[in-house]
């Protein structure tokens, strides 16, 4: 019986992964019309009989900001190696004073105020619609991780932080949000499309602008310099991870529905020409 796949993708908050066994790097050069340099190092471990492919979603030197980041490509690779359950762990900022920097939260639901990124494995001509209703329940239960139902999470543009009027309008509990990020939406998105169950750490590092402080990214820095423990709740619960029942995933992914209506198109086309 093969070994299951974990997939997890990480941020600006590291962690060691010193003691666990390297199997593999895969190397995946992005191109994009901003900047050259960016690159994605997958590296896939085994621990504890299971699979753990890890990438550095910002690539190899933090390369990419939070809005150029190719979501699609990380979870294209992602299911190319096998993965089907995902966790992304990212750094966040507090809507509420009940969640203070150095808390732990795993969002149920979201608003997505991003716009124009990769986030969609969908191509012209092959358009199919998937439902992003919310991260996946399974995963933030296998993380034994404790949420209530109404944690939301809200997702900017980046790499600007929120304004401190943008902030007061959205913190206090508006429709349940408890943190803004700039990631986790994105790559759930991009995962669903792939079939890969995705749900999300994020460590608070702050109060947001909304509050009498105000965010910079020294502060962020600061706060995830030493903190290894959404690496090391992954870690601790990789087994039950592995073990999430992949029947539950959609019959068809995006992906497989473009291969399947690419094979159409071009088996009309050979049957043209062949008439000719």
């Amino acid at each position: 019986m093969s070994k299951p796949v974990v997939g997890l993708v990480s941020g600006s908050i590291k962690g060691d992964l010193g003691s666990c066994t390297l199997v593999d790097t895969r190397e995946e050069f992005v191109d994009t019309e901003h900047f050259d340099g960016y690159v994605l190092e997958f590296n896939k471990y085994v621990i504890d009989d299971v699979y753990l492919v890890v990438v550095n979603r910002h690539g190899i030197n933090h390369w990419a900001p939070p809005h150029l980041v190719d979501y699609a490509r990380i979870a294209d690779c992602m299911r190319d190696m096998g993965v089907k359950v995902c966790v992304g762990i990212s750094a966040v900022g507090s809507l509420s004073y009940d969640y203070a920097p150095g808390t732990i939260v795993t969002p149920v639901d979201f608003i997505d105020l991003s716009k124009g990124r990769k986030d969609s494995l969908c191509r012209l001509g092959h358009v199919v619609h998937s439902s992003v209703l919310q991260f996946d329940n399974d995963v933030v239960l296998a993380l034994k991780m404790h949420t209530l139902s109404d944690i939301g999470y809200l997702q900017i543009q980046g790499p600007h932080f929120m304004s401190r009027m943008e902030s007061k309008m959205y913190h206090g509990g508006y429709n349940g949000l408890a943190v803004v990020g700039m990631t986790a939406v994105s790559e759930l998105k991009a995962m669903t499309d792939a079939g890969i169950k995705y749900a999300s750490l994020s460590l608070v590092t702050d109060y947001d602008s909304w509050s009498t402080s105000s965010v910079d990214i020294e502060m962020v820095e600061l706060a995830v310099k030493d903190d290894s423990r959404c690496l090391k709740i992954v870690l601790d619960n990789l087994l039950a991870l592995g073990s999430i029942p992949h029947n539950l995933l959609p019959a068809k992914t995006v992906t497989e529905y473009q291969d399947e209506a690419e094979r159409k198109f071009y088996s009309r086309l050979i049957k043209g020409v062949s008439r000719v």
